[in-house]
């Protein structure tokens, strides 16, 4: 544009300079050459060097079919050139070959641009600006908050998302989860005061009680065998071993079957007892310890009075005798009849095994009759038939049997050798399955105890096992599957000055929704090329201004408003305007346009200060320069 005096001043001289020569609502017509209206007759204006009578105009609807309000007076369009976009009237504009084309967006590609940025992602075709973002008819999903939508491909421009605005609260019975706070229809009745309802959790069932706020309260169904995903543990199981557990799905544990490390014999509950025969019909037993390890054996107990078959004489009558014989039962059995002349004879000696394979003597004495038997002589160091454990290797056990002739055999080879020996320890590494995003491998440990078995594993230190969700937004993947869980709004990557989301020319009465939808999402940046138009012939003192205004701001966020005029001044953190508040308070920019030229690319921030918020989305309302 050019200016003299200013752009005010201008249009009120020339507004009084056209009343001087108003016409009776005709067409112009062209007349006589001219150079000034002076040269002209009353009631005409010198119009591109011609006479021609005028009707006045305030707006387009002023003026006949087929001619223009341009500058305070109805034209034929054929009538004007133009030399720059003043020379024309509104919804025109001029060419390099100065003419007026009707509905021009540009004539270049650079015209598509911000000034000073020759290529933007859109091209001029028909003096229309296209963009190259997307292809006609291409469609894409998008999301404001938490609520998904569509997105079209408009004469190369990705269209506003379809989704539906997030709420500040949700609106009942409508199954969507309008605040995106992860709940749907929370704070709606769900029951009558005092009912009760069944409810589940992965480990049981409870109750439900209906509270006062006609809200469903806690399930009270038990909860601790839960668990995380990769974490191990271990159980006991029979004869005193272990029995693994992992974390499976649902964070429930699932558990083996199989029992291992397990002792020799059953040590909880009732002892368990062993026996085994022994000498002369007897018996002798060992337990089973509390580690599972069994005891050492008796002595043989409850022996009988003989051996079977061995027999036994005594005297009766005149130097008779009689019999009896050794049963199987370990007892003598009764004596036989007496027969005379069956006694023994004088210094006659008879044995008779006793104890331990020995033997004791009775001699016959000179009435017939066996005297009392001595003592047991050569006695052996067992009963036949014995058992005898030892300990050896770790933890194991080797055996030897009471041969025949009351003497051990050999001890067998050790077997049932432990798993270890006592006072041994290992580690082991444990936690996840994966060492992405939070999940970190930590470190458990074992000892041998004195049963020669591992102990269970102990709890798993160190570890990091991964989070059931990822919190969107946090920067962190907490369940450990790759990827952090972010919903950017559908004008991201807009973080920069440059990387401004460009709005077009002087956008009017546009409403937008963004968000803060991580930690490191500080700075939302908007854009748009404000054009600074002469005021309206009726109005000169009429000013043109830059609106801006941010609300809906979410619980816990605070985001201030800032206005740039050109890249420069956004990069060097020049500011405009600005609205600074503290809270969730609106925020709102007026900027009035100056006497000078406005023209120039502007540039809003809107900063955060405090929380993020992945799913509820602030409101920015924008007039460009209008």
């Amino acid at each position: 544009m050019k200016y003299v005096l200013s752009k005010h001043l201008a249009f009120l001289l020339t507004l009084l300079t056209i009343g001087l020569f108003f016409g009776c609502g005709q067409s112009p017509t062209p007349t006589v050459a001219c150079l000034i209206n002076s040269d002209c007759a009353q009631s005409q204006v010198c119009i591109q060097g011609k006479c021609a009578t005028v009707s006045l105009c305030q707006a387009q609807a002023d003026c006949p079919p087929g001619e223009y309000c341009n500058q305070g007076y109805c034209s034929n369009l054929d009538e004007l050139d133009c030399s720059d976009g003043n020379d024309c009237p509104q919804g025109y504009r001029c060419l390099s070959n100065g003419s007026c084309q009707a509905g021009a967006e540009c004539e270049f590609n650079t015209d598509c641009c911000p000034p000073g940025q020759p290529t933007c992602g859109k091209t001029c075709q028909n003096f229309v600006c296209v963009g190259t973002e997307c292809n006609i008819g291409q469609q894409e999903p998008c999301h404001i908050g938490c609520h998904e939508g569509t997105k079209n491909c408009d004469n190369g421009n990705w269209t506003t998302c379809s989704a539906t605005p997030v709420m500040p609260t949700d609106i009942c019975d409508d199954l969507i989860d309008n605040d995106c706070n992860g709940q749907t229809d929370e704070g709606c009745p769900e029951c009558t005061a005092g009912a009760t309802q069944e409810c589940f959790s992965a480990c049981g069932s409870g109750t439900q009680i209906c509270g006062e706020d006609l809200i469903w309260g806690e399930c009270d169904a038990p909860t601790d065998c839960n668990c995380s995903p990769g974490q191990t543990t271990s159980r006991e199981c029979e004869q005193c071993g272990n029995e693994e557990g992992n974390c499976g799905p649902g964070e429930v544990w699932i558990w083996s079957g199989i029992c291992l490390s397990q002792g020799e014999c059953e040590g909880n509950g009732e002892a368990e007892t062993e026996t085994a025969d022994c000498g002369r019909c007897g018996t002798q037993t060992r337990s089973c310890g509390t580690d599972c390890i069994w005891g050492e054996w008796t002595g043989c107990q409850e022996e009988g009075s003989c051996t079977p078959d061995d027999t036994e004489q005594r005297a009766c009558g005149i130097c008779g005798g009689q019999v009896r014989v050794c049963g199987e039962n370990c007892e003598w059995g009764d004596w036989g009849e007496c027969e005379d002349g069956g006694g023994c004879t004088a210094g006659e000696i008879q044995t008779q095994d006793c104890g331990l394979c020995g033997q004791r003597t009775a001699e016959c004495d000179n009435s017939c009759q066996w005297g009392a038997f001595g003592a047991c002589e050569n006695e052996g160091a067992c009963s036949p038939g014995m058992v005898d454990d030892q300990p050896c290797g770790a933890c194991g056990t080797q055996t030897r049997f009471c041969l025949d002739n009351c003497s051990w055999g050999n001890w067998t080879v050790c077997d049932e050798t432990g798993e270890c020996s006592p006072g041994d320890s290992e580690t082991d590494d444990c936690g996840p399955l994966t060492s992405d995003g939070i999940c970190e491998q930590g470190t458990r440990f074992r000892s041998c105890e004195g049963a020669c078995t591992w102990s269970p594993w102990s709890d798993c230190a160190g570890a990091i096992f991964p989070e059931l969700y990822d919190t969107c937004g946090n920067g962190l993947d907490d369940d450990c599957d790759g990827t952090a869980l972010n919903y950017p709004d559908e004008h991201e990557p807009n973080n920069s000055c440059y990387a401004c989301k460009w709005l077009g020319e002087d956008p009017e009465e546009v409403t937008l929704y963004g968000t803060f939808d991580n930690v490191d999402d500080l700075d939302d940046y908007y854009c748009f090329n404000g054009d600074d138009n002469s005021p309206p012939v009726w109005c000169p003192w009429c000013n043109e201004k830059i609106q801006i205004s941010l609300t809906d701001q979410p619980v816990g966020m605070d985001a201030d408003l800032k206005l740039y005029q050109g890249y420069e001044n956004c990069v060097n953190g020049e500011v405009l305007d600005d609205s600074i508040s503290i809270g969730t308070d609106d925020e709102n920019i007026e900027w009035v346009e100056t006497n000078g030229n406005d023209d120039a690319v502007y540039i809003i921030r809107v900063q955060s200060w405090e929380d993020y918020n992945c799913y509820q989305p602030y409101t920015l309302t924008i007039n460009g320069l209008r």
